[in-house]
């Protein structure tokens, strides 16, 4: 069972920023949270960011710990969310598969990945 007491800082528009300052900003401080969890070994999962399919984008998580397990919500663009139902529902063979999923697709469309295959 997890649980998500927290939203990540850090996300909020700025006082005087434009809003384009706040997407590259945003563009920019996921960017390096996606580089920090695909750099975490396979085997753990504390500081993995995970994603989340909702309605036209997805909902954006930190695992902040293990045992508990807890998620630290990531507000990143659109602030999807998913159900706090689903959250609580989640394990860490959950985490795992997500973890695993993102990876692949990661993989799958990575610029390096494109250019080896001759896109």
């Amino acid at each position: 069972m997890a649980v998500c007491k927290k939203t990540a800082e850090g996300f909020d528009l700025l006082d005087g920023e434009s809003i384009e300052d706040y997407f590259k900003r945003i563009d920019w401080l996921m960017k390096k949270l996606e580089d920090r969890s695909k750099n975490i070994p396979d085997d753990v999962i504390v500081g993995r960011l995970l994603s989340f399919p909702v309605a036209d984008g997805y909902a954006y998580y930190l695992v902040v710990s293990e045992v508990p397990l807890e998620l630290e919500f990531v507000p990143a663009w659109d602030d999807w969310q998913i159900p706090e139902p689903y959250i609580r529902g989640l394990n860490i063979e959950d985490v795992r598969e997500r973890v695993a999923h993102d990876r692949a697709i990661y993989d799958i469309c990575s610029v390096d990945t494109i250019k080896e295959e001759g896109g």
